[in-house]
């Protein structure tokens, strides 16, 4: 072979190297594009709807062994509806607490109660009933508290009995006022100016830095009420701990807004309590969680001030969040990430079946350690497996592989404690009605 044929076959062999190299980065570039279509114009739910598979059966065995023991329930009566296919349609009844109000309606005129046929005069046949339901607007009025005031010749204090407690004299309202303004600022998250304006549509007229100074001095009646609370969730050595940011007004900037944080602390028996910190710094749960001691599950954040690694602590992670980076792949297109979320699926199953059933602490814990255990230990294996073998690391599957695998101790800890939660889910539900528009 000449100098020239071997230049031509190691040109060949470079431009093949080259072309191989090409194609690995655009079907990089293509899982790339498709997890950013999923980001912008994909739907918000992570529910999958995935075909049984052999695992499954498995997981059907577990169950069923689960709950054998468990007392049966109540055969429904024979004739009676129940909800889903065959139940009745229609309207439902109206609720039965709600006080009924009957209204009669006057007969027709007489000339219409002619028959068209034989122009008999027509008799009552039968009564027809219809409830609705109604509303009665807000009614704002003014009570007028009267009392005797006492007063001696020798110019001494005068002496009268106190106004009702339900009465704000300096205010000049009553406590239903105030109660209403707090429900529906905390409870329904109307804005103080908002409620201003609907009050405002009834010709009552109350200032915004009125309803303020009634929510400060509620809140400092509420101090013992909320450090009850707090100890009382602390005391029960398993808290669920996360964070969400909270807009407030900025004092140095007039009119302008910054970023502050909203604690939330969880327990099981569905206690929680807030925290506030102008920033999101993990100082905030650790000075309040210095002292606990018990089961602490978070998300996968690192700003907790080191409370989850303190001695005395067990930390547990979610898996909700673990299973989010999975979905995010799939719904990329990277198609290595559907059988983790089939597992996943399964593991969540079997959680929802316990609490269906309410099976008892030692199943349920037994079933962990003959399934869950088992199936989590199969999908480490297959992450480490996978970050050995693909050489695209930067895409959606390499994040959730890297998240999963960091953070295995964790993960697995959550099947290793009877009574445990294997999500965060309770904690960020209880925060959740903050983002509904509220801003300090």
């Amino acid at each position: 072979m000449s100098g020239i044929e071997q230049a031509q076959e190691k040109e060949i062999g470079h431009l093949k190297s080259e072309i191989g190299h090409l194609k690995s980065e655009i079907g990089h570039l293509r899982l790339q594009v498709r997890e950013l279509k999923a980001q912008i114009y994909g739907a918000q739910s992570e529910r999958r709807v995935c075909e049984d598979s052999d695992g499954q059966s498995l997981l059907d065995g577990v169950a069923e062994a689960m709950i054998e023991d468990e007392p049966a329930k109540k055969e429904e009566p024979k004739g009676k509806r129940v909800k889903g296919r065959g139940a009745k349609k229609g309207p439902k009844p109206l609720p039965a607490h709600l006080r009924r109000e009957s209204v009669s309606i006057a007969d027709p005129d007489l000339k219409d109660l002619i028959c068209p046929h034989d122009g008999s005069l027509m008799q009552p046949g039968f009564q027809q009933s219809i409830e609705v339901l109604c509303r009665k607007p807000a009614e704002y009025f003014v009570k007028i508290f009267s009392r005797n005031v006492f007063v001696s010749p020798a110019k001494s204090a005068p002496v009268a009995s106190a106004w009702p407690s339900s009465v704000l004299p300096n205010a000049r309202v009553d406590a239903s006022i105030v109660a209403s303004v707090l429900c529906s600022r905390f409870a329904d998250h109307q804005p103080f100016y908002r409620q201003q304006e609907i009050l405002r549509r009834h010709g009552v007229e109350i200032s915004r830095t009125a309803m303020s100074g009634w929510a400060r001095r509620f809140e400092e009646s509420c101090v013992l009420l909320v450090k009850l609370i707090a100890d009382k969730v602390l005391d029960s050595a398993y808290v669920q701990l996360d964070a969400t940011p909270v807009k407030v007004l900025d004092p140095n900037r007039p009119g302008a807004a910054r970023e502050a944080c909203g604690w939330a602390y969880r327990s099981l028996s569905g206690l929680v309590f807030f925290e506030f910190a102008l920033s999101k710094s993990g100082e905030t749960p650790k000075e309040r969680l210095k002292n606990y001691k018990g089961l602490l599950q978070t998300d996968g954040a690192s700003n907790f001030g080191g409370a989850p690694g303190k001695e005395g602590v067990v930390h547990l992670l979610c898996w909700a969040h673990a299973r989010r980076y999975f979905d995010k792949a799939s719904k990329a297109g990277e198609k290595a990430a559907d059988p983790f979320m089939e597992s996943m699926r399964r593991i969540f199953r079997l959680e929802k079946l316990i609490r269906i059933h309410k099976v008892s602490t030692d199943k349920s814990q037994k079933a962990r350690e003959s399934y869950s255990i088992k199936e989590a230990e199969k999908l480490f294996a297959a992450a480490l497996l996978w970050r050995e073998q693909s050489p695209m690391r930067k895409t959606a599957m390499g994040r959730a592989v890297d998240y999963f695998l960091k953070r295995k101790k964790e993960l697995l800890e959550c099947f290793r404690h009877p009574g445990s939660r294997i999500d965060n889910n309770l904690v960020e539900n209880a925060i959740r009605p903050l983002k509904l528009g509220l801003e300090i």
